[in-house]
């Protein structure tokens, strides 16, 4: 075998040309390792390969010394090591005869300097290569997107039905196809360094793709649109930005592009989905996104898709435990791959979670400044408003409204925050603005109240557009509990008190049908206050033991024993009454 050569190597070869053949016997078996994930091991592989090439490499043997560099490269990064995926890739942007056989390793290059945090620098050598291979890039992303370009580009694609932008003719120039791939990475890094130049360079790809013919990076490019659309146009079309990306996965199907998938679903089931499907089925999609990534070697986008798989699966009432235990995970993932972005958004979530289920998990005694004062931390986009957000659930459900509202009020509304976090805390802002007030039924209490709600409406409504079909299962029962709340805090005579009942009862059901056990935990919770209030101590005994079993099986120490003492008191009420 190989390894049996290896050891043999190279006191036992000493002829060049066989210890070139030796080489490419350990490039094979790199391959073999690659195919079954063992990226490690075809990184030994490697290393074994090149150090068998004579010292002249690049000059007699370029072309199996530039497939080598490569691999080992590739597989440095799947490893984390990045020092050693860096230096190989170098070697070959300096060694390389012509951009063409360097344009993978730019590629590359640009998800090493990204893992490395040089957001900027990332960028800047990928808008670099796009300016070698012809691509005149502006540095003014506000003069060059104009609405326009963006209203034509959606014509065209609405020009197409679904099958004939399906089997759209496929691209047959390298060079386009290998222009559309830099476009797709360079989109991805100007994710993290220049936000405002994503619209941009995502029309460019998809009029390219529209041009020139399609592949498998034009799925990239479709489901990138569809979730910048509402930005774009200043709604929430979901039926187009559905139709975009169910396009943008079948063109996954016809291309049998592994490689992308992490990509599209990171993309598709963080940001479009959400309005489309149930929030535990992005989750579990996510979280395939994220095994296939680390399967395939492409850690830096896996990573995402986990983080986005943990804030789904967070808000969708995943068992704590269970998800603990993912969290958990993850992080000794990131630390393994040095990746201590994704670990500070990931470590979050360990602390929201711990919070929610062990009322003896201690408060950090730390203040916000103290939160935001780690280097690493501090130099995340961004990362300053997760912190508050994370403040703002702790808080809610910990049951220090006062606490949520104030850190809640920090948070502008132009913040750095995505789709769902900020439906989330438009959500718990409300319903802890109606605690705080429960006991104030004056005008500008009420006032307070129906413009919270008022925002929350908005937010998963955008105006006057309909919503997906998730609206159902993923934010009506919010609505639901919301509206019940005010009516609740308004009610007057029967007629109003039956009309509260009916919409906590609509609240439940939907919360109920979605699996959301935590908010099904909390509806059960506030209607049985709505029940005290109308002094019904039987309805609110039976409501507050619903919430209990709920939050049960959420995962919730911290809820379930809150709801006990409430049946306590409740049951003492009922034997009072009779």
């Amino acid at each position: 075998t190989i390894d049996q050569i290896n050891y043999g190597v190279p006191s036992l070869v000493e002829c060049p040309e066989r210890r070139v053949d030796v080489a490419e016997l350990n490039v094979t078996a790199g391959l073999r390792a690659i195919s079954r994930s063992d990226f490690a091991k075809a990184y030994h592989y490697f290393n074994k390969a090149q150090l068998l090439l004579p010292d002249e490499k690049w000059k007699t043997h370029y072309d199996l010394t530039l497939r080598l560099f490569l691999f080992r490269a590739n597989t440095a990064f799947s490893c984390g090591y990045l020092n050693e995926a860096d230096e190989a890739l170098d070697t070959i942007l300096t060694e390389g005869r012509c951009l063409d056989d360097k344009l993978d390793a730019h590629h590359y290059k640009s998800k090493v300097l990204l893992a490395q945090r040089k957001v900027q620098e990332a960028y800047a050598q990928g808008i670099s290569v796009l300016s070698a291979l012809g691509q005149n890039i502006p540095d003014d992303e506000h003069s060059h997107t104009s609405p326009p370009m963006v209203k034509e580009t959606i014509e065209k694609l609405k020009k197409f039905t679904d099958e004939e932008l399906i089997d759209m003719k496929e691209v047959d120039s390298k060079f386009h196809y290998s222009l559309m791939r830099m476009y797709i990475q360079v989109i991805y890094v100007a994710y993290f360094a220049r936000p405002k130049m994503q619209t941009y360079l995502t029309l460019k790809s998809l009029q390219l793709g529209l041009e020139h013919g399609f592949c498998k990076y034009s799925a990239a490019s479709l489901v990138l649109l569809a979730a910048q659309l509402p930005q774009l146009t200043g709604n929430l079309d979901v039926t187009t930005s559905s139709r975009m990306s169910k396009i943008a996965l079948a063109l996954l199907e016809r291309f049998k592009a592994t490689d992308l998938l992490p990509y599209v679903f990171c993309i598709y089931y963080s940001f479009v989905a959400i309005y489309t499907e149930p929030l535990m089925d992005c989750a579990n999609n996510l979280r395939k996104g994220f095994q296939v990534g680390m399967t395939i070697g492409d850690t830096s986008v896996a990573f995402i898709c986990g983080l986005h798989y943990i804030q789904k699966a967070f808000a969708s009432g995943v068992n704590l435990v269970v998800l603990q235990n993912d969290v958990d995970y993850h992080i000794r993932l990131n630390e393994l791959h040095k990746d201590f972005t994704s670990k500070a958004y990931v470590s979050k979530y360990h602390e929201t979670i711990s919070l929610i289920i062990n009322k003896d998990f201690s408060l950090a005694e730390t203040t916000l400044d103290e939160d935001i004062d780690d280097p690493l931390q501090s130099a995340l986009q961004g990362f300053s408003d997760i912190v508050l957000f994370h403040k703002v659930v702790q808080m809610f459900w910990r049951g220090y409204y006062g606490r949520c509202e104030f850190f809640a009020s920090k948070l502008a509304p132009g913040s750095n925050y995505g789709k769902l976090t900020r439906i989330l805390l438009l959500f718990y802002r409300a319903a802890s603005l109606i605690q705080i007030n429960r006991n104030k039924k004056n005008f500008s209490s009420k006032r307070l109240i129906t413009s919270a709600i008022f925002s929350f409406r908005n937010a998963i409504a955008n105006g006057d557009c309909s919503m997906g079909e998730a609206q159902g299962y993923n934010f009506q029962n919010k609505l639901d509990l919301l509206e019940a709340e005010l009516a609740s805090f308004t009610a007057y005579n029967e007629r109003t008190e039956l009309a509260a009942e009916n919409l906590y009862a609509s609240s439940i059901r939907a919360a109920s049908s979605g699996n959301l056990s935590h908010e099904e935990g909390l509806a059960c919770e506030y209607c049985a206050y709505h029940f005290q209030r109308m002094n019904d101590h039987k309805a609110s005994l039976q409501m507050f033991e619903r919430a209990k079993a709920a939050f049960q099986r959420w995962g919730s120490q911290v809820k379930v024993d809150n709801m006990q003492a409430y049946i306590l008191v409740a049951r003492e009420k009922v034997a009072e009454k009779d």
